[in-house]
């Protein structure tokens, strides 16, 4: 489950085809555009992302959103305890989250509509664009067990009323101790660098599915740590593509369901140093 929530944050659609789901209208990118047809530009924010369980913002724009699943005795632990020691479990994750999010906030010194605007500038310009993909950036950060922070950039695109989830997860990690004490300018902007060529490579990956080429996805069993760093494991996805330096995982959501954000398709892209496809 901690999995498929982290999922749900990175893709906001189902990570695998739930029973029945074939029959189904997938909420699939518009028909592939021609090469340089659609112009990737920065989106306008629209009211603050809702408060959420479990989760906390890093700062006033919301953009920045921490998650994290240590603190409590675990699965088992909780189970063990009955109702009462599985909430308390739940309860001490989110206190954990909240103190670390509390002790990260303002710390970086970037923001990601900026490292969106420098990715946007990086790409090359289609003079014979007609129609817009409006863009709008977010970070997601998790840690792992060593406390090393997990960085994914995100981008949310609104094309013809069509609505996605691009996301790629950051190969470096970063003690979040050292970013708590402050990071060395140097450290500092080599990780900003690091996250604007990110941006870059998500762009990539969003004009390719755009165009309708992204490739030939198919069924694999992949784990991804940076998913679910306590509990990852390995899952069955139904739509996978692995070339020579991305594992690419396409979460669909119906394109009937319209409440909760669950109307629309994302693509998770890990570099696949971070990813083992079984």
């Amino acid at each position: 489950m901690r999995i498929l929530a982290s999922a749900l944050i990175l893709a906001i659609g189902f990570v695998s085809a739930p029973a029945g789901a074939r029959k189904l209208q997938y909420a699939l990118p518009p028909a592939a555009s021609a090469a340089g047809e659609v112009r990737l530009v920065e989106g306008e924010r629209a009211v603050l992302p809702p408060e959420v369980s479990g989760v906390a913002y890093l700062d006033e724009a919301r953009s920045v959103v921490y998650r994290q699943d240590f603190g409590g005795m675990g699965v088992a632990g909780g189970l063990l305890l009955g109702p009462f020691g599985a909430g308390a479990n739940a309860l001490a994750i989110q206190k954990n989250t909240a103190r670390e999010a509390e002790a990260l906030r303002g710390k970086f010194g970037f923001a990601p509509d900026a490292l969106l605007r420098a990715a946007l500038t990086a790409m090359p310009a289609s003079a014979s664009a007609s129609r817009e993909a409006k863009l709008r950036p977010s970070l997601y950060l998790t840690r792992d067990k060593q406390e090393r922070l997990i960085f994914w950039t995100i981008v949310d695109v609104d094309l013809d009323g069509w609505r996605g989830r691009y996301s790629r997860v950051l190969p470096a990690r970063v003690a979040s101790a050292a970013v708590v004490a402050g990071l060395p300018e140097a450290e500092r902007a080599a990780l900003e660098a690091q996250l604007r060529d990110s941006y870059i490579e998500t762009l990539k990956v969003l004009q390719l599915d755009l165009e309708g080429r992204a490739g030939e996805f198919a069924k694999r069993k992949v784990e991804v740590e940076a998913l679910a760093p306590r509990f990852h494991a390995a899952v069955k996805y139904e739509f996978v593509r692995r070339d020579e330096t991305h594992t690419l995982i396409r979460a669909l959501a119906p394109s009937t369901v319209q409440a909760a954000g669950l109307g629309f398709s994302g693509v998770l892209i890990v570099p696949n140093s971070e990813a083992l496809v079984k």
